[in-house]
């Protein structure tokens, strides 16, 4: 075959591709099932011969249809592609927030598809159950272009794409496991197969392909690091990533490259647009956005050119055994979504999805050119007698066929019976509200503009009267005060969570934070989006609590520093700590200033002032959070201030040189230079600095008086005694039912102790506490809690014993400490019977 011949047919293919969004749109019908149907015209023309006395119409059609098209050109070219460019798309938190509806849909589903297809199947057909099993696990992955092709034209909810995309991704490799199993066994002529072999296979090749994924999609992170600033050379690599993962996976690993493409993809479109400069992610998205349409238009198009030779052959029994089929299918589809998904949110293992999403989710099971080629690998494989070939083919083309042509065609008007396409009332109310807002904006800027100009007045009140009558009409039909006034607030909210994770973006293009602080900061912020869709105010407040909680990272780096003197993860975790709270600083002081100025125009001033409430609490919580650091490490504290400042001062910079070479005030040579000294100049800026959280003895024992007075000897042996512990903010330090019996030394950092009374008292740096339980056998404390990043230094009771008879001077130290401390206690005993006798 003329291989010139072939690329040109592929281009006029290819060509003839780019038509079909605008004819889809014409016509109002999916994208896909115009795809298909085109496809099918080819591939009937092709097999006619009709033109094939035409010139070069004639070579070109027959170049078509005798060209191979085998199922590992369609699984090894085309799906890695797809796979990867919708998981890159894909939000990792809402996947995650979904993850045991769309675990069932991918995995369960498929098995009972599987088995539902099988059992009905061979009652009423001639074949046998191995063959209808193998029929089942084909036809029981849904294509994810399919069907999100349809859902995104109209317009469908953000939950309800991400629950039929995440199932439409993973199903692909359990429908893999199962039909490579059940071929295998019909390929060896066995009647029985081993339900435990299956099992084995499928979790070994799902969880490891799971694991490969997710190491591939690290690598690939870590590598754009390495190639930062060739926006080419990084889009290039995740190309490259995705095939690799893909066929290493399969052919070296023996796992499936579908799970481990679709989890590379997830990491790099999630961790990749902190690894990469915001310039170079964007125009990622939209290479792949091309790559997916190139792959998209050769793969339905290729598979739908082979319908005709497909289903030839075929006869009316195997229609009728299709029609069974595909009642089975929607059968089998439909238990699963109405029965297993409600069970599981009756016992706490997924979200409430509502029957409209349900109905929608069980008819929006469309097939595609996955079910088509592992159809066609069917008829390349060895040892299957002929006619299972025609009807496992025949009956699959018919199947999606009737998938894309009955569902496809009726899930549109579908979700727009169920109203799913439609704005909330909140959002209709937001918009309008919003568009008065720009028209009023527009309005005075085109009057400035108009001035400028020095046009006529007439001209200008035409163009103002224009804004006013649209203005007018928008106020009409918008009453916002009839929300809700919670519903009116967690709208406030939602506009700030999004300009927060707006804000952190364009501190990362500034190379004002890091990376890694970047991508922290940015799922904090997406994490207080999603609490305000799932709880309004409440949630979102709730979401700002746990934003500074310590994280069980945080506490398995405290337990390493405190048992093993591993004091890495723990620097690490708190210097992160640190520069995640200066710039939350300066993001919140940014949206209260936004809420008195612009949100107040969009909500009025009492719902703004409302949402300004919370983010004043909000700051002042981040500040305490700072100052409880502050308190430990006042100069680390200090020295990140600087460095913090120092990186926005560079941004600044750097904006300056910016905005001259678009000026052409400075040549682009000349603009490289400036950036390049920029750099040299602020290249201590570049890490984070570390943080010394080291429990050294010798050093702590210099903050605490009490030592004061010992000779080196009797240093060394005190801080053979002293033993150091690190106690994070909040932490209970004892209780009275939890003593460990030791004498505390304060060596940096401070604690709040509860009396018997009730009243509470505060100890700082250089103070004791625990020596009346110690030594005098009096409970004074009900407990004593840390405030800060608190360092102590203890002592056992009868190593305290040994110093104090070794060394006058320590016993003396204890001695007046006590003798203050039984006053004070003698004091606030006669108080308090003075008080029961009056």
């Amino acid at each position: 075959m003329d291989t010139s011949l072939l690329f040109f047919a592929f281009a006029l293919v290819l060509a003839l591709a780019c038509f079909i969004p605008s004819l889809s749109g014409k016509l109002r019908l999916p994208y896909t099932v115009v795809l298909s149907s085109v496809g099918c015209l080819i591939g009937l023309v092709a097999r006619s011969g009709w033109f094939n006395h035409v010139p070069v119409v004639g070579e070109i059609l027959s170049a078509l249809y005798t060209m191979h098209i085998s199922s590992e050109m369609l699984l090894t070219v085309f799906l890695p592609i797809l796979l990867f460019e919708s998981s890159m798309a894909m939000n990792l938190r809402k996947v995650m927030n979904d993850f045991g509806p769309i675990m069932v849909m991918a995995i369960l589903a498929v098995f009972l598809t599987t088995a539902f297809v099988g059992a009905i199947l061979s009652l009423f057909s001639t074949y046998g159950l191995i063959v209808c099993l193998l029929l089942g696990s084909i036809v029981a992955t849904t294509d994810p272009v399919a069907v999100l092709g349809i859902f995104k034209e109209v317009g469908a909810p953000r939950r309800l794409i991400t629950l039929l995309e995440g199932e439409s991704l993973l199903n692909d490799a359990a429908a893999l496991a199962m039909f490579s199993v059940l071929i295998a066994t019909l390929g060896m002529g066995v009647d029985h197969l081993s339900l435990f072999s299956i099992s084995k296979h499928f979790l070994y090749s799902f969880l490891m392909g799971a694991l490969f994924g997710s190491v591939m999609g690290l690598a690939t992170c870590w590598a754009f690091k390495v190639i930062r600033g060739f926006p080419a050379a990084e889009i290039t690599l995740t190309l490259c990533a995705a095939y690799v993962t893909y066929i290493v996976g399969e052919d070296y690993f023996g796992v499936s490259g579908v799970v481990a493409t679709v989890l590379c993809g997830l990491v790099v479109g999630n961790q990749g647009r902190t690894s990469i400069s915001p310039q170079t992610y964007n125009q990622l998205k939209e290479t792949w956005g091309q790559y997916g349409f190139f792959a998209n238009s050769f793969i339905f198009l290729l598979a739908a050119m082979m319908i005709p030779q497909l289903v030839l052959g075929m006869t009316w029994a195997d229609v009728g055994y299709t029609i069974i089929l595909y009642i089975a299918v929607m059968l089998a589809r439909a238990i699963t979504v109405f029965g297993v998904l409600p069970l599981m949110h009756k016992l706490g293992l997924a979200n409430k999805i509502s029957s409209t999403y349900k109905t929608v989710i069980s008819w929006g099971g469309l097939r595609g050119a996955l079910s088509l080629a592992l159809a066609l690998s069917v008829t390349e494989h060895f040892g299957i007698p002929s006619e299972v070939k025609h009807f496992l083919t025949g009956a699959t083309t018919l199947f999606v066929l009737s998938t894309l042509f009955i569902n496809g065609l009726t899930l549109r008007p579908l979700i727009k019976y169920f109203r799913l396409s439609e704005l909330s009332p909140l959002e209709v109310q937001l918009r309008d509200q919003a568009l008065i807002v720009a028209l009023d904006d527009s309005g005075s800027r085109t009057k400035e503009i108009a001035k400028t100009l020095e046009l006529d007045d007439q001209t200008q009140a035409v163009v103002a009267q224009k804004f006013k009558d649209s203005i007018q009409k928008m106020r009409e039909q918008t009453d916002f005060s009839s929300l809700d006034k919670e519903d009116q607030i967690a709208i406030g909210l939602g506009i700030l969570s999004k300009r927060e994770e707006n804000h952190f973006m364009e501190m990362f293009s500034g190379q004002v934070i890091q990376p890694k602080v970047a991508q922290i900061l940015v799922n904090d912020a997406e994490r207080l989006s999603d609490a305000i869709v799932s709880g309004g105010r409440r949630g979102y407040v709730k979401a700002l609590r746990n934003d500074l909680r310590y994280t069980f990272a945080y506490r398995v780096a405290w337990w390493l520093q405190t048992h093993f003197r591993i004091k890495y993860f723990l620097s690490l975790i708190l210097a992160l700590r640190l520069v995640r709270l200066l710039g939350k600083h300066g993001v919140i002081m940014a949206l209260i200033q936004y809420c008195e100025k612009d949100l107040k125009v969009l909500l009025g001033e009492e719902i703004a002032m409302a949402v300004s409430r919370i983010q004043q609490a909000r700051l002042q919580a981040v500040d305490d959070a700072v100052m409880a650091l502050e308190l430990t490490y006042p100069e680390y504290v200090r020295n990140m201030r600087v460095h913090f400042l120092g990186r926005v001062a560079r941004s600044m910079e750097k904006q300056s040189y910016k905005e001259m070479v678009d000026q052409s005030i400075v040549t682009p040579e000349i603009y490289t230079e400036l950036i390049s000294d920029a750099d040299k100049r602020w290249e201590d800026l570049v890490d984070i600095p570390p943080l010394d959280v080291s429990l050294s003895t010798k050093e702590l024992m210099v903050n605490v008086p009490f030592f004061e007075g010992l000779d080196e000897q009797g240093m060394k042996e005190v801080r053979k005694m002293l033993k150091p512990v690190f106690a994070m903010p909040n932490q209970m330090i004892f209780t009275r039912s939890k003593y460990m019996g030791s004498l505390y030394f304060i060596a940096s950092g401070a604690v709040s102790m509860t009396l018997a009374d009730d009243t509470k008292a505060e100890l700082g740096t250089g103070q004791m506490f625990g020596e009346m339980i110690l030594l005098r056998r009096q409970d004074v404390y009900v407990n004593v809690r840390s405030l800060s990043y608190t360092r102590l230094l203890t002592l056992t009771r009868r190593e305290l014993r040994q110093l104090m008879k070794k060394y006058p001077t320590i016993k003396e130290k204890v001695d007046e400490v006590l003798e203050e401390r039984l006053y004070a206690l003698q004091v606030w005993e006669k108080y308090k019977k003075h008080e029961e006798i009056e």
